[in-house]
């Protein structure tokens, strides 16, 4: 497998250049700004890639049940309806928190919070029927 960036050290590179751009942004420091914008950059990208390859590398028959975050995630984008709405809560909470009313506010939280339970609820959904279809017939 190739060399990959682990998860702590893209989050470190994206907080340091967070860092920067708002240093070099509010000390009028192109030259930090730049570097920071390249840093950030350098972690969106590592974070993807290392998110990507652990999604695509499938290991042979586990002998325990998988409960990690990657098997969660292939089992929450393999259904439409579920990519349709648990993705969806994110931009409704984003709406959430930059509306200015405060009727708007409760308004984009709720379809934010439905989104992610449904989402939710699609793949525990999922999980209980092959559980279920596993089971010995009598």
């Amino acid at each position: 497998m190739a060399v990959l960036l682990p998860p702590k050290a893209t989050l470190v590179l994206g907080g340091v250049g967070s860092c920067l751009i708002l240093v070099g942004g509010n000390f009028h420091m192109p030259i930090l700004n730049e570097l920071g914008k390249i840093a950030l950059t350098a972690a969106v990208v590592g974070f993807w890639v290392y998110l990507i390859v652990l999604l695509l590398y499938e290991p042979g028959v586990p002998r325990q049940p998988d409960l990690g975050l990657m098997t969660y995630l292939r089992a929450f984008f393999s259904d439409w309806l579920t990519i349709m709405c648990g993705p969806a809560s994110v931009p409704f909470t984003a709406l959430a928190i930059w509306s200015t009313q405060r009727t708007t506010k409760v308004i984009w939280f709720g379809f934010a919070i439905a989104c992610g339970i449904f989402g939710s609820y699609r793949v525990w959904r999922k999980g209980r029927l092959e559980a279920y279809n596993k089971l010995p017939r009598e």
